[in-house]
């Protein structure tokens, strides 16, 4: 018996298609397709293309568990680092998607990891504008690396770091040494991270 249409069903499917195939890939056909159904019989439950991206959006964002509840600063931070991660680790294909378009905050669970990141750096006394100020460039140093993160994983490029070592040794010693050595990619991460913490997730007195 087949299991019923549902705009859940739809949602993950997409998102199942944008994993394997990659954001150019989804229509609404191969979203049928994969279903097993005819391409119209979706508009009864998702009214359009975009549509079925915004419900990819936030059935990703759920996934990805961003903090919520009241947390510390530097527990958001760490939290919403974990989070973009386990985006970038699930769904590199679907990760150029938190890229292109804003954060659709009218949905609760979207709007809700951003009042409690906001309210977190407020309990350390920063001003509406400053918590704004922090919570943004948070996000957008987790995207920056992200989308760099996902990009390397699904098309690897070898060539540059052949292109690297052909520097002169002499006039570049320490990028030289750099490249001898076998960088873990969370050492960025945690580099990257730790510096958020120490510049905006800790009162100034500290």
């Amino acid at each position: 018996m087949r299991r019923p249409l549902s705009r859940a069903r739809i949602i993950r499917a997409a998102l199942e298609v944008i994993d394997r195939e990659g954001l150019e890939a989804l229509t609404m056909r191969r979203v049928a397709a994969r279903l097993g159904v005819e391409a119209m019989s979706l508009y009864h439950h998702v009214p359009s293309k975009d549509a079925i991206l915004e419900g990819v959006f936030d059935l990703a964002v759920a996934e990805a568990e961003l903090p919520k509840g009241e947390v510390s600063a530097a527990d958001w931070i760490r939290g919403s680092a974990e989070a973009f991660r386990r985006l970038v680790r699930d769904h590199p294909r679907a990760f150029p998607l938190f890229t292109s378009r804003p954060v659709p905050l009218v949905d609760v669970a979207a709007a809700q990891p951003m009042e409690d990141g906001l309210a977190a750096f407020a309990r350390l006394g920063m001003t509406p504008e400053s918590a704004f100020a922090a919570v943004q460039a948070v996000s957008l140093a987790m995207l920056a690396v992200g989308l760099l993160e996902s990009r390397v994983a699904l098309e690897p490029h070898p060539d540059v770091v052949t292109k690297l070592a052909e520097l002169p040794v002499d006039r570049f010693p320490l990028l030289s040494a750099v490249l001898e050595l076998d960088i873990d990619p969370e050492l960025i991460w945690s580099s990257l991270v730790d510096a958020l913490v120490r510049g905006l997730g800790e009162p100034e007195s500290a």
